[in-house]
């Protein structure tokens, strides 16, 4: 027997998700620029030539924005959460906590920085999963680039 009921289960999971809503800001996540070649030499020989070939590139940027809860721990709260994080750290920088929603996860993994709040943050860990009843959020903890 469940010490909750399955509609006292949805409706905190709703009001969960409320809250993340009512406290959610926005994070501008980026990955790897795509490289895309623009043209190239059309007389160039590929099979007599040692030369390289002169092609014209340009780097597509990649990003997304998500939302996110946001949560700062200062330096002299960084010893108890060290073991969370899973990483070396830079103890002489505060940390971020994000918490997002599914939709931000898969880029978040293979992503190169965040910008938050006009800061450019690295990308510190893989992000942990909490699930409470139905409600699914991720952590993932930053750091500030320097």
């Amino acid at each position: 027997m469940d010490l909750l009921s399955a509609t006292e289960k949805t409706s905190f999971s709703i009001a969960l998700g409320d809250l993340f809503d009512t406290f959610c800001k926005d994070i501008y996540v980026y990955k790897t620029p795509q490289k895309v070649v623009l043209s190239q030499d059309a007389n160039f020989n590929f099979a007599y030539s040692d030369a390289q070939p002169s092609a014209t590139v340009d780097y597509t940027p990649v990003s997304g924005a998500f939302k996110a809860v946001v949560s700062y721990i200062r330096r002299d709260q960084i010893s108890e959460t060290q073991t969370t994080v899973g990483v070396p750290i830079d103890i002489n920088k505060d940390l971020v906590r994000i918490k997002t929603k599914m939709d931000a996860v898969d880029y978040l993994k293979d992503a190169e920085r965040v910008d938050l709040e006009g800061k450019t943050y690295n990308i510190l860990s893989h992000g942990s999963p909490r699930f409470v009843f139905e409600a699914q959020f991720y952590i993932f903890f930053l750091q500030e680039r320097t």
